[in-house]
């Protein structure tokens, strides 16, 4: 039996809200979004994330190993949203569910890594950006119990995916938050600077790092800012500046200007 079609490509958040924007829905059309972890693999076992030859894998272990007809709608790394099982189409994620719900896969196993900090709040942001433009697709306003689902309260399912430390009331909230301040399904992206103090410095700033600021959390890249403010770090690519620096700098935030003062404690 041939395998079931994919779109297997990878998506920024804004390509995704265009993308989902312009998805034709016929005679199949859904009512209702549910939120998954892989748990295996997790964010350890994929650092870069997914590639095209593990979303080709999962494709062949959900037709040939699982005999499924579909797989979930999207999985979402900390790189950016992968769609996978086309979003005209039925997929298969969620038994009680899967006649009329689109299925989210979160890179991760949040059972026991964190959601919050590092990789895993990189998935949240993205999830969450992929969440927001899939309703806004379907010209859902108003996100509740009714249409927004974690695959642990489907009946017919006995594990607790997407795991315990995503919280539902969260998540829900940022979404909501989402649709309502960015009409194009995500949050505005602004260019920003971190000026860093050292303590023994002086008045002068010992740093400058580019940034940006993106979902209300500023991000650059790790390297750079191990070097500006001494703190060692194992991160590669992008982290968020709060989640990064910890309890070791005072951060001041200056929107007028787009400037964020970090200042050693």
């Amino acid at each position: 039996m041939p395998l079931f079609p994919i779109v297997g490509k990878r998506f920024t958040p804004s390509a995704f809200a265009d993308y989902a924007a312009h998805v034709p829905l016929g005679d199949w059309k859904p009512n209702l979004v549910v939120l998954h972890n892989t748990a295996i693999p997790s964010l350890k076992q994929r650092p870069n994330g997914f590639s095209e030859a593990n979303i080709e894998d999962l494709r062949h272990y959900y037709g040939e190993v699982q005999n499924w007809k579909g797989g979930p709608h999207l999985f979402v790394d900390h790189v950016g949203i992968w769609v996978f099982n086309p979003l005209d189409r039925r997929g298969t994620h969620s038994p009680s569910w899967n006649a009329r719900s689109w299925g989210v896969e979160m890179l991760g196993d949040f059972a026991v890594e964190p959601f919050d900090t590092g990789n895993g709040l990189r998935v949240q942001n993205h999830a969450v950006s992929a969440l927001a433009a899939l309703f806004r697709r379907l010209e859902i306003a108003q996100i509740t119990n009714a249409n927004f689902k974690l695959h642990k309260e489907d009946p017919k399912t006995d594990h607790d995916c997407p795991g315990k430390h995503v919280d539902k009331a969260k998540v829900r909230v940022a979404v909501q938050a989402l649709l309502t301040a960015a009409p194009t399904g995500v949050w505005p992206e602004f260019p920003a600077r971190i000026v860093v103090y050292r303590r023994g410095g002086g008045q002068s700033p010992t740093a400058i790092v580019e940034a940006v600021l993106r979902n209300g959390t500023v991000y650059a890249d790790a390297e750079e800012l191990s070097e500006a403010t001494g703190i060692a770090t194992a991160e590669d690519g992008e982290v968020g500046l709060r989640a990064f620096v910890g309890a070791k700098y005072a951060i001041t935030w200056k929107p007028e200007t787009h400037r964020v003062y970090l200042v050693e404690n």
